[in-house]
C-alpha cells in the first residue's frame, strides 16, 4: 500500500486523470458484470508496476481468467482427448515403458521428452486431475508468450504503459486460444520458439539457444521451421539485392519435399485433414502483413535487421505454400503463423504508440480483440459451450439474480 501512495506522489495530472477514469470503469463493470471487472482491475494494476516480472505475472493472471472458459469448460475431444487419456494412464503406468515406444495408434518419441515427463510427472503429483494438466499448459503457454512480447515491444522503444496495452492486443488479436489446449505440444513449441527469437533481438544468446532447444525437445515440427529460419537467416547476410526472393523459393521447395516426399507425412494421412483454415484468417493474415510493411519501413532500426525480418518471413509464406498442397501438413504448420502474427501487431502498433491518440485508438483495438477471440471461439469445431461474451453474460445474469 505505501509503494502505491508513493507513486501517487509522483503522477503528473494527466495520470491522475487517467489512473481516476480506470478506477470508475472498475467500479461501473463491478455493478454488472464481476468476472469483467477482475479482468479491468488486473489490467489497472498491471499499469501500477514498472517492473517487467510483475507486470508478465499480472498479465499472465489476467490472461488466464481471460480464457477460464476454455480452460475449465474444454470438452474432451480432438486431440485433448489423448492427451487426458495418456495423462491418466501415467498415473499408474512407468515412465520408461511409455516413452519412446508405442502406444495405441500413437508412438511417443524419444527426440520430444518435455511434454511427455511434464504429463507425468503432474499425473503423479495430483492423481491424473485433468483440470491441474490444463491450467499446467496454458500457464506455461501465456507466460512464455507475453514474456517474449514484452521484450519485442522494448526493442521497438515502447514505454511501459504502453508496452502492457500492446502485448495484450498481441494477444488478443494473434493467439487461437481454442488450439491451446488441442495441439498442445505444438502451441507450447511454438511459444518457445518466438520466445528465442524475442530474446536474441534483445541480445540475451544463451537464454535464446536454450529456448530453441527447448521448443525442438517438445514438439519436432519446431526443427523444421528452426531450419526454416536459420538457413534464411544465414542467406540473408549474403550481399544480394533480392535475396528474399531467393529464400522464398528454396523455402517453397522445401515446403514441396516436406508434403511430397513421405517421410514427414506417411501415406494414410496424405490427402486428409482433421481441420479446415477459415478463408477470414487468410485475409486477415494479409492485412496485417501488408500493415507490418508499411509500418517497419518507417521503423527506426538498421537497415540490415529489416532485411532478415524481410527474409524470414517470405521464407516461411515460401514454405507454407510449398506444404499447401497437403491440407494436413498445411493445417499443423499454419499455426506457427500465430507468433509472425503477433510480431506484425507488436510492429505496428509500436508506430502508432508515438501518435497523440494512442489512448483512444488502443480502447478500439482491445476491443476489437476480444472480438476476435470471442469469434475465434465460437467458430471453433472443437465445441467450446462458452465464449467470451456468453461467459460475460452468465456472469451478469448471476450477479443481477442476486438483487
Amino acid at each position: 500500500m505505501e509503494f502505491i501512495i508513493n507513486k501517487w506522489k509522483y503522477l503528473k495530472k494527466t495520470d491522475v486523470i487517467n489512473v481516476f477514469i480506470m478506477f470508475c470503469a472498475t467500479m461501473l463493470f463491478y455493478l454488472f458484470s464481476p468476472f469483467f471487472s477482475v479482468l479491468v482491475a488486473l489490467f489497472f494494476l498491471s499499469l501500477v508496476f514498472e517492473g517487467e516480472k510483475a507486470r508478465v505475472c499480472i498479465l499472465v493472471v489476467m490472461f488466464l481468467c481471460l480464457y477460464s472458459m476454455i480452460i475449465f469448460f474444454k470438452p474432451i475431444s480432438g486431440d485433448w482427448n489423448w492427451y487426458t487419456q495418456h495423462y491418466k494412464v501415467l498415473e499408474s503406468m512407468d515412465f520408461f515403458a511409455y516413452y519412446g515406444h508405442t502406444y495405441g495408434p500413437f508412438t511417443i518419441k524419444f527426440t520430444e521428452p518435455f511434454y511427455y515427463f511434464m504429463s507425468f510427472s503432474l499425473s503423479r503429483i495430483s492423481g491424473a486431475n485433468v483440470t491441474l494438466l490444463a491450467v499446467v499448459v496454458s500457464t506455461i503457454f501465456y507466460s512464455v508468450f507475453t514474456f517474449s512480447l514484452f521484450k519485442l515491444s522494448k526493442y521497438f522503444s515502447v514505454v511501459s504503459w504502453q508496452q502492457n496495452i500492446i502485448v495484450i492486443a498481441a494477444i488478443l488479436l494473434s493467439v487461437t486460444p481454442t488450439l491451446v489446449l488441442h495441439l498442445v505440444r505444438q502451441e507450447m513449441a511454438s511459444a518457445f520458439l518466438f520466445c528465442s527469437f524475442a530474446l536474441f533481438l534483445s541480445g540475451s544468446k544463451r537464454s535464446a539457444i536454450c529456448f530453441l532447444i527447448l521448443s525442438v525437445f517438445t514438439h519436432q515440427s519446431a526443427a523444421t521451421v528452426l531450419g526454416i529460419l536459420m538457413a534464411s537467416f544465414v542467406l540473408s547476410r549474403l550481399p544480394f539485392r533480392g535475396i528474399w526472393i531467393l529464400t522464398f523459393l528454396i523455402s517453397l521447395l522445401i515446403g514441396l519435399f516436406y508434403a511430397k516426399s513421405g517421410y514427414f507425412i506417411s501415406e494414410e494421412n496424405s490427402g486428409k485433414s482433421d481441420g479446415v483454415i477459415s478463408p477470414m484468417v487468410y485475409f486477415y493474415d494479409v492485412a496485417l502483413f501488408v500493415s507490418f510493411l508499411f509500418s517497419i519501413h518507417s521503423a527506426k532500426i538498421d537497415s540490415a535487421v529489416k532485411v532478415v525480418f524481410y527474409v524470414l518471413i517470405t521464407s516461411y509464406i515460401g514454405f507454407l505454400l510449398g506444404v499447401s498442397s497437403e491440407p494436413l501438413p498445411l493445417l499443423r504448420m499454419y499455426f506457427y503463423v500465430e507468433w509472425f502474427r503477433a510480431f506484425f501487431i507488436v510492429v505496428i502498433l509500436s508506430r502508432l504508440a508515438s501518435l497523440f491518440y494512442f489512448n483512444v485508438l488502443s480502447f478500439f483495438v482491445l476491443l476489437m480483440g476480444l472480438a476476435y477471440t470471442n469469434y475465434r471461439i465460437s467458430s471453433s469445431a472443437l465445441g467450446f459451450p462458452l465464449t467470451i461474451y456468453s461467459f460475460i453474460n452468465k456472469s451478469i445474469q448471476s450477479w443481477m439474480f442476486v438483487f
